[in-house]
């Protein structure tokens, strides 16, 4: 029933009262509820962050004005947090569910100090709040498809990190300096799909088994927008016409994928 009622929230503009059948299981039931999982939401209800035993809160397919209330940075026994928005395309990016953060009670504190496993994806995440380098307990952070620019150095003091995924970002340089007798752990790195132009450095990543990461540049203004002209353009001439300009095209596209696939290395392989 709570599901349900979850489920159907996307109708709301605020909080609804609660259905019967709720009413009168919430001294008994709700209160001890440990893990809520649900996709489609267009608006997230405050009572989820009054669920003070929750350990697992995984919403998915959100909707770009499903933000997290602050009461949320009260749930001090999450171990495992999954927020997804929906796939958008590169134009609508900034649209995301959590475009204005994570969420931090009236103090501007976010306590997930028993969090684990943390993922936010397709979300429009501009920047990750120096409360997540005090998660002492993360063990995986997964950030892809957001719009983050840098990240905090103090990410380098998460010393049980294993995992950390910041694929299809802004990033134009990866800052881990504070991680002297941190990151000890970590074991895979992703930073694929970003704007760095060189190798990291990796003197600080011990026991770094995988790293993926294809260098690239950041693109010109309207470089982007001016590849999509010419490929509309391209697609308006008559075949034999256009028939030399769409074979290049077919010919570089898959000299990319090859460079992308070589693109993709190992700690192990260097």
């Amino acid at each position: 029933s709570l599901r349900a009622w979850l489920d159907n929230l996307q109708r709301a503009g605020e909080d609804p009262a609660l259905p019967p059948e709720l009413r009168t299981v919430l001294p008994q039931d709700l209160t001890g509820v440990r893990d809520i999982v649900c996709s489609g939401l267009d608006h997230l209800p405050e009572l989820i962050g009054k669920l003070a035993t929750l350990r697992r809160l995984e919403l998915s397919e959100l909707g770009a004005g499903a933000e997290l209330p602050s009461s949320y940075a009260s749930l001090r026994l999450l171990g495992k947090v999954t927020l997804r928005g929906k796939e958008l395309d590169s134009k609508a990016r900034h649209l995301g569910p959590l475009c204005r953060g994570l969420p931090a009670d009236a103090s501007g504190q976010l306590n997930w100090t028993e969090l684990m496993y943390l993922t936010v994806n397709f979300s429009a995440l501009a920047s990750v709040p120096e409360a997540v380098c005090k998660m002492v307990c993360l063990v995986e952070i997964n950030l892809d498809h957001n719009r983050l620019k840098k990240l905090p150095p103090a990410l380098g003091r998460l010393c049980a990190l294993v995992s950390l995924s910041v694929e299809d970002n802004l990033l134009e340089e990866l800052t881990l300096d504070d991680c002297s007798g941190g990151l000890e752990n970590l074991q895979v790195l992703n930073v694929v799909g970003n704007h760095i132009a060189s190798t990291p450095s990796l003197g600080c990543l011990p026991s770094l088994k995988t790293l993926q990461f294809k260098p690239q540049a950041r693109p010109q203004p309207g470089l982007a927008e001016a590849m999509e002209s010419l490929a509309e353009a391209m697609e308006s001439l008559p075949y034999d016409e256009g028939r030399a300009l769409r074979e290049y095209a077919r010919a570089h596209d898959v000299a990319d994928d090859e460079d992308e696939d070589e693109g993709e290395m190992t700690a192990e392989e260097e």
